[in-house]
């Protein structure tokens, strides 16, 4: 048995306490009553902001430790957040990237200097002339950042942007300057948030 915290767009949040092994389709759909706000499934957190995004296509994986880790997530906290079609997921992955960076206590190198690495190179996702160069740099630095902090914030502090980066292409390849396909990236990043 385990306690699932779901969470997010989901008609019935709240906490479940249910068989180990249910699929995240049963969990969000069953329990949960489905996607809330009439909109459609865009992605989901399978064990909290930690473990990254997986596509609607992943629904049927049994939320059990090996079968996520092999998805590249994990059950983590049974944290499971439904994401529905009006949010941007480089929004999402941004808010999470900058709460790593924030958190960050500094003891270590690799997590000091390289959360905000991540955060810049997220923002340059933004950008189809910087687009290449920042998919190539940070993979670089999820490895770093996974082999070299002392804890565990930084160990799994690109996740979210790697999932991402994984899972929905087209989603990065429809930004652009001033342009985001649910028009909250270049809003946000204007005021700071």
């Amino acid at each position: 048995v385990k306690v699932y915290c779901l969470s997010g767009d989901v008609a019935r949040p709240g906490n479940y306490e249910l068989p180990r092994g249910l699929t995240a389709g049963e969990l969000i759909f069953t329990y949960g009553g489905g996607v809330r706000r009439k909109t459609s499934l865009k992605a989901f957190l399978g064990g909290g902001a930690s473990w990254g995004f997986l596509p609607p296509e992943e629904l049927d994986i049994p939320l059990e430790i090996a079968s996520l880790r092999a998805k590249g997530a994990d059950l983590g906290s049974g944290a499971v957040v439904v994401v529905g079609a009006q949010h941007c997921l480089l929004d999402l992955a941004r808010r999470e990237t900058r709460f790593f960076a924030k958190e960050s206590c500094g003891a270590c190198d690799p997590c000091r200097l390289g959360t905000p690495a991540l955060v810049n190179e997220l923002e340059r996702l933004l950008d189809p002339r910087t687009r290449a160069d920042a998919k190539a740099r940070i993979p670089e630095l999820g490895a770093v950042l996974l082999d070299a902090s002392r804890c565990g914030l930084g160990q799994v502090a690109a996740n979210p942007l790697l999932s991402v980066l994984q899972h929905f292409p087209d989603e990065i390849a429809a930004h652009g300057p001033g342009r985001c396909p649910v028009g909250v990236c270049g809003r946000r990043s204007r005021r700071g948030g």
